[in-house]
């Protein structure tokens, strides 16, 4: 009565467990739906990032950067602040100030168009980006680089200063044409993002400013002909970022927001929590109602030591040895199946996850060996199983490692000839029983 009314008391103890865990895998699964299936809904404060970049600034228009060898190579420092929106997008604002310098390129050939120029500027971008292979995100994969393309509007205030580099009509030789302007730009681009650590990247990229405005390079055909808005900046980026904000681990920038649940460790531990708890209730559930069952008359006509109504061979000969079910048991160690003749051997069980046998399972291995010691023709094939805890990936080398494991014990500690062994393994698709517990296994069967 004590040990009834305990089981009671522990079967409703898991009960609670059980609902409890229920509520939280409500939470779980939500959560793991939201990783899969759409992107979690982040904060305002996450995925931010600040960055400071070296850039080399080049100028196509009436007059060239570089043309000439004694043109100036410039360099510039640049800031950016940016938020990631999703995986794919990103906005943000961007300055870049420095100046770009040049001359007339060496095939003019018209002595009154011969200048140098220097612009000092300030420019000012509204930038967005697409991250390219972020489109893979269902693949699962995690980004170590990040490839894009930007397109954005810059607003640029300048200073042009042109001098005439030989004396001519229109600006002889030291005299200095000087003027401020500004001017609407849109740019567009590509780059290539590559993560040092979690919160520290690498930027390289490229932009090219489209103005519309002929006067960063001082407008030396104004003399000529009207404005026709064709100047170019192009700006080559190095550049170093951080990152900053909440829940860096759910970041868009180095982390895929769509990676399954069901590959991580919580929801492995979280389902192995679910089947132990399941396993022990219907152990108890089991305990349970083999106490509620009346009380047997005890009857044993053969004297073999088993109740008649779980005797599965009721006309056993006296002083056989039998299993607990009746089935008398050979002299070495087997059971015989009396419906087709054939030696059957018991199963090796092993422990969620585990790969090591246990001390309990020598006994079935003793009554393998001592078959095959009597039977020197007998070849064995071993299979390895697992359960559908974890991927399939990592079920089916867990059963590998299983049988691999039983077949070493029969060769290095009991001395089988391992030509008389063969070994086979299943994954999660080769599942025994409905019970998780039942396939954590390895099968011996007569080849």
């Amino acid at each position: 009565m004590i040990l009834n009314d305990y089981i009671v008391m522990e079967k409703r103890n898991l009960v609670l467990i059980l609902l409890l865990i229920m509520l939280g895998a409500s939470v779980k699964a939500q959560n793991i739906n939201d990783d899969t299936l759409t992107v979690k809904r982040h904060g305002f404060w996450e995925d931010w990032s600040i960055g400071i970049g070296l850039n080399h600034n080049y100028l196509i228009g009436d007059l060239m950067s570089l043309t000439h060898k004694e043109d100036d190579l410039d360099l510039g420092f640049g800031l950016q602040v940016n938020k990631q929106l999703s995986p794919y997008l990103e906005l943000g604002f961007e300055y870049l100030g420095n100046k770009v310098s040049g001359s007339d390129p060496y095939e003019y050939f018209i002595e009154d168009y011969r200048f140098n120029f220097e612009t000092d500027f300030s420019m000012y971008s509204l930038v967005g980006k697409f991250y390219i292979n972020r489109l893979q995100e269902h693949l699962e994969r995690q980004p170590k680089t990040n490839v894009y393309v930007r397109g954005g509007i810059s607003f640029i205030d300048f200073e042009y200063s042109l001098v005439g580099r030989v004396d001519s009509k229109l600006i002889p030789v030291h005299e200095r044409q000087q003027d401020t302007y500004d001017t609407w730009a849109y740019s567009l681009g590509l780059g290539l993002e590559r993560k040092l650590t979690e919160r520290l990247y690498l930027d390289f990229g490229i932009t090219a400013s489209i103005t519309n405005n002929d006067y960063l390079d001082g407008n030396p055909t104004a003399f000529v002909k009207e404005n026709n808005g064709d100047d170019i900046l192009f700006s080559t980026k190095i550049g170093l970022s951080y990152g900053f904000g909440k829940k860096r681990e759910r970041g868009f920038k180095w982390h895929n927001s769509f990676r399954s649940g069901a590959n991580t460790v919580e929801t492995r531990e979280f389902e192995s929590e679910i089947s132990s708890l399941g396993s022990r209730l219907s152990n108890l559930e089991n305990d349970l109602k083999s106490l509620k069952q009346p009380v047997r008359e005890w009857v044993d006509k053969d004297n073999d030591g088993v109740h008649d109504a779980d005797d599965l061979e009721p006309n056993t000969k006296e002083g056989a040895m039998v299993n607990f079910q009746g089935i008398t048991i050979k002299s070495d160690g087997q059971i015989v199946n009396h419906i087709n003749g054939m030696a059957t051997f018991h199963p090796v069980f092993f422990r969620l996850n585990s790969t090591v046998m246990e001390d309990k399972y020598i006994e079935q291995l003793i009554s393998v060996v001592t078959y095959l010691r009597n039977h020197q023709n007998e070849k064995l094939k071993l299979v390895g199983y697992a359960d559908t805890s974890g991927g399939e990936s990592h079920n089916l080398e867990l059963s590998r490692k299983r049988v691999l494991e039983v077949n070493r014990i029969l060769v290095k500690d009991f001395g089988v000839d391992s030509s008389r062994l063969s070994v086979d393994w299943k994954g999660e698709n080769d599942q025994i029983s409905t019970d998780r517990s039942l396939n954590r296994r390895v099968d011996f069967f007569l080849q």
